[in-house]
């Protein structure tokens, strides 16, 4: 019997699709929601009182960062941040 060659689906913290910790882009992309859902449902879990702020930092400090080579396609805001302000201010 050959052995496996499809790499098993973790659970792990995205390395460039990231806003703070990337763990909504982990999270989203284990599941297969949207990003932007997941986002969505960490904000609201981090106002009402459910501890969604502890569960984020636990899964921040627990999940390893991936090695996905995806394409950055949401750039973390500082990025953002330097390319606005080093393109033709003056």
């Amino acid at each position: 019997m050959p052995p496996e060659t499809r790499t098993k689906h973790r659970l792990q913290r995205h390395p460039t699709r990231r806003m703070l910790g990337g763990v909504c882009a982990g999270v989203a992309d284990y599941t297969g929601a949207s990003c932007l859902s997941i986002r969505i449902l960490a904000l609201v879990l981090f106002i009402l009182p459910t501890g969604g702020l502890l569960l984020y930092l636990a899964l921040w400090l627990v999940l390893p960062v991936g090695t996905q080579s995806a394409p950055d396609l949401h750039p973390p805001i500082l990025s953002r941040l330097r390319q606005g302000f080093g393109s033709g201010g003056g």
